[in-house]
């Protein structure tokens, strides 16, 4: 079982900026755990999570399934206020949401999985259908 450790991740700002999500705990589950990055806000509603979930083989299924979101939430900001000066807290607006999830077959050694999880993250790094899809809506053609 791996240690619970904060995450470093870097956005595609035009300055990256360094995320470092800090494990909170598991929700009731001991396959589950959470990450979060509480914003400067200090509102939790608009903090970024990371949560990874793993399920070994059940019901005879052969497969282990592992899976890991990104969360990134946008809050509403209301402007203005009333005249007694009450300003309404943000609201979430939307969630963009990355969500990978592998299934690996309990017959599989351990280097295909390597193999597996290595080509994958290539994929998602460099592959132009998959980066033109995300970020301009453009579908492959």
């Amino acid at each position: 079982m791996a240690a619970r450790a904060s995450i470093y991740v870097v956005d595609a700002e035009s300055t990256p900026l360094g995320h470092t999500f800090t494990p909170t705990g598991n929700p009731g589950d001991a396959n589950t755990m959470i990450w979060q990055l509480l914003p400067a806000s200090g509102i939790g509603l608009g903090s970024e999570v990371i949560k990874m979930n793993y399920r070994p083989p059940v019901n005879g299924s052969p497969m282990h399934k592992t899976e890991i979101r990104l969360w990134m939430p946008t809050l509403e900001v209301s402007s203005g206020g009333t005249g007694s000066g009450y300003v309404a807290q943000p609201s979430l607006a939307y969630a963009n949401q990355i969500i990978v999830t592998a299934l690996m077959h309990q017959r599989s050694i351990l280097q295909e999985r390597k193999n597996i999880r290595t080509m994958a993250y290539g994929l998602l790094a460099l592959a132009n259908p998959w980066r033109n899809a995300v970020e301009n809506y453009d579908p492959v053609y």
